[in-house]
Parts: structure tokens; sequence; C-alpha cells
């Protein structure tokens, strides 16, 4: 899978993350903890957004690691921090908790391997967490069903804000959520914060793409450019297949990374017409060439660079034949017609040869399946 990609931003949710439920006592909402090693100081409750913008509620003194706070109305649902020196402790309310007890300790508040009871949400949320960040790697589809599934809109916020982050490709599924955390909580700061990164992440899409040379609709420009054998592959020859044209480098190491997806799709896929065509960007560029100066050892490095990309292809199992370079580096004359400025980039082209996607990563299985 794809890296996913926990939001630096959000990071401060889950440092110290513990969510937590709530006790009662003459119907009265309270938040109980106990810190083993906490000591005594001040405690601090916050109900904020994801910008962390902090609406302060109440604050008391801890002892010996034990606290409560008690609302006096009803809370509002949304989320919740709790301040306890320099560690926050970050949980969800939906309006229905009676009772929450927090068991850990300061360094249990940093790898939320604490206990807690009493909120459905938050319970859901921590359990969810820690199921995707002590196991390495997670699934993408296995994270997108996670938050589709969970059973409160809140948690569902929470995990698409941790786990995938507010990029380009997940507006859909941040729009979803969207709709049915206004729909249940409309006045929480959680939904108003959670619908204003939504805004933004549109608003730089839209730059984004107005600025890129290639954009959803056109014709695809054609490459005709040489396998490592010789032999020349024409983009334009694969015409009446679903193609990938990704650009990549033996040395890129998110183009690596990305390969086993692409890998797994295309063997999924080809027999019902989908493809990739390659095109890499190893090699020896002009500047590269100058400074070596001896042409023999220009050719060494060419034949270094050369070796580096077949070598990749091979250990990558990249199965397909459409694999094509000049050995050009940044200097690749395609790359520059598409607007390449980074790697790993890639286009998804229909049967008619015009672009349907850019840079379709995590979701390029459904993309695929939509032009089949």
């Amino acid at each position: 899978m794809n890296k996913m990609f926990i939001n630096n931003k959000f990071l401060f949710l889950f440092f110290t993350i513990i969510t937590i439920g709530f006790t009662s006592c003459d119907n009265n909402v309270s938040v109980k903890g106990n810190i083993s090693d906490g000591g005594n100081g001040k405690v601090q409750l916050d109900r904020i957004g994801l910008d962390n913008s902090a609406v302060s509620i109440d604050e008391q003194d801890m002892s010996n690691g034990a606290f409560k706070f008690t609302f006096k109305e009803a809370p509002k649902a949304g989320l919740y921090r709790i301040k306890i020196g320099q560690q926050n402790v970050i949980f969800l309310m939906d309006g229905t908790e009676k009772k929450i007890d927090v068991n850990g300790s300061l360094a249990s508040l940093q790898n939320a391997s604490y206990k807690v009871t009493g909120s459905q949400p938050s319970e859901e949320l921590l359990a969810s967490f820690q199921k995707f960040t002590s196991g390495g790697q997670p699934n993408i589809d296995d994270v997108k069903s996670t938050i589709a599934n969970a059973k409160s809109p809140l948690t569902s916020s929470l995990l698409a804000v941790q786990l995938l982050g507010f990029r380009p490709e997940y507006l859909d599924l941040h729009r979803g959520i969207a709709t049915k955390l206004k729909a249940s909580y409309p006045e929480s700061e959680l939904t108003k914060s959670y619908e204003g990164f939504i805004v933004q992440t549109e608003q730089a899409q839209k730059q984004q793409q107005a600025e890129e040379i290639i954009q959803v609709g056109m014709q695809a420009p054609d490459i005709n450019l040489p396998s490592p054998k010789g032999k020349p592959y024409k983009l334009s020859d694969l015409k009446g297949k679903v193609v990938l044209i990704d650009f990549w480098a033996s040395w890129c190491g998110p183009c690596r990374r990305a390969n086993p997806h692409v890998v797994e799709v295309y063997h999924k896929y080809k027999s019902k017409g989908f493809t990739v065509y390659s095109v890499s960007l190893d090699g020896v560029d002009s500047r590269t060439v100058a400074q070596i100066g001896d042409p023999s050892q220009v050719k060494a490095f060419e034949d270094q660079a050369k070796q580096a990309w077949i070598g990749a292809i091979e250990k990558d199992k990249l199965a397909w034949e459409t694999h094509v370079s000049d050995l050009k580096k940044w200097e690749c004359a395609p790359a520059a017609t598409y607007g390449v400025r980074g790697i790993p980039k890639t286009f998804l082209l229909d049967k008619d040869g015009k672009i349907a996607a850019i840079n379709p990563s995590t979701n390029l299985e459904e993309e695929v399946k939509k032009l089949l």
C-alpha cells in the first residue's frame, strides 16, 4: 500500500491521546481520571477544534494523579482536551456519555497504552488508531473501510484526519463524513473546523490544477521512446486500453514504495484491458556530462544508470513490456511535455487516450474500474 500518511499538522491529537467516557452524579456528567505518576498540579479542560482553537471549560487541581471535572450543563458534542502539564488527553463526546474513567501513566499518554471506558466514539477511535499504528504500514483499503464503517461520524472524522490527512485524493471521503457530521452535530467546533479544512483543501487543489500543463479531459501527448532493449514503444499504440503513464526512477524512494500497488492493480486488471506505460527518469543529464568531461567516464555513468533502471524493473517485478526512457534524467523530453516537476507522477488515460485522472495513487484501482 502506498504510504499512508499521517498529517503532521494534526499529530498533536494523538501524541498524548486518551479517549474517555463519563461518570454521572445527580444527572451531572463528569470526567474522572487517575494518572499513576501524575503527581500534583493544575489540570485544564477545553473544547477544541481541529485547528487547535480552544474554548476553556474548567480548571481543577490534580492530587496524586487523580482529577475530576463535572459538567454543570450537558456538554456539547465534539472534541475535548485535558491538559496535564505538557501532555494532552484528547477525547470525543456525542452527548450520550454517563461515565468516564481514565487509567494510565504519563508514559501511557504518549503511546496510547492506557485503559479507557465509557465513551463509545472515543473507545472506537482509540482502538482503531492503535490497530493502524502498532503493526507497521497500514493497508489503505482497510483504513478507508474502518473510517467509513465507524459508528459515529465524530470517530470517522478524527480517524480520517489522523490516518489520511487532507489530501485531494481523499476529498470525496471527507465530504461524506462532513455531511454526516453536520447533520448530527451542526454547531460543533469539530464540524466547523472539519468543513473549514475541506474548503482549504479544495482551494489548494484548484490552484494546483490550474498550474498543471496537462488537464483532465485533454488528449494525452504522444510519447515514443526506447525500452531497455532498444525497442521503441509509442503511447498512442495503446489506444483501446486503459493506461497508467507512470513517471518514475530507480533512485526514487517514493516511486519504489508505490510500485507494489501498481503491480497489484496491473495483474488484477490486465486481462480486462489495463496496462502501464512507465517512463523512467534514470540516466545522466547534460550538466553531469559537462562536469564529468571524459567521454569514457560519461559512457560508464550512462551504463550504470541504465543497469539501475533494469535492475529496479526486475526487483520490483514490473511485468509489463512498456518501459521506456531517453536516459536523460530530469531532461527527459516527455517529462517536460507533461509538466513533471516531481516523481512519482502518474496520469491515467481512458480507452480513447484522454487524461481521465492525474496522480491516482491510493484510489488507482477505483479509477481503473470506472474506466473499464
